[in-house]
């Protein structure tokens, strides 16, 4: 019904940074065909990708001890974005043990 003109459009536009609703609004077409194109191309949403700089700059932030709020704010992510990496990837941002009072 799409021609490979439209759905190498839409996933061009997901790979540049807008968001599958976005995309799916301008183009006439549903979310999740937006969707099923982009994982047929092998294209995630952009708001899933960390760079290298960024794990980095997380798991610094944590290990001097900021606050999951704290490292989201700084980098323009949700507190459970930041709470789900860090937890994902314990061998550079190792749990943090509270003691007791």
């Amino acid at each position: 019904m799409y021609g490979s003109r439209t759905v190498a459009r839409c996933v061009s536009k997901v790979r540049d940074g807008a968001s599958f609703a976005t995309v799916a609004i301008d183009e006439g077409v549903s979310e999740r065909t937006i969707r099923s194109w982009c994982k047929n191309a092998g294209v995630r949403s952009p708001r899933s990708w960390w760079t290298y700089e960024e794990k980095q700059a997380a798991a610094k932030m944590w290990n001097e001890g900021c606050s999951y709020a704290q490292i989201g704010e700084s980098m323009g992510k949700t507190v459970n974005s930041i709470r789900a990496f860090l937890r994902n990837n314990r061998d550079i941002a190792p749990y943090r043990y509270h003691k007791k009072k």
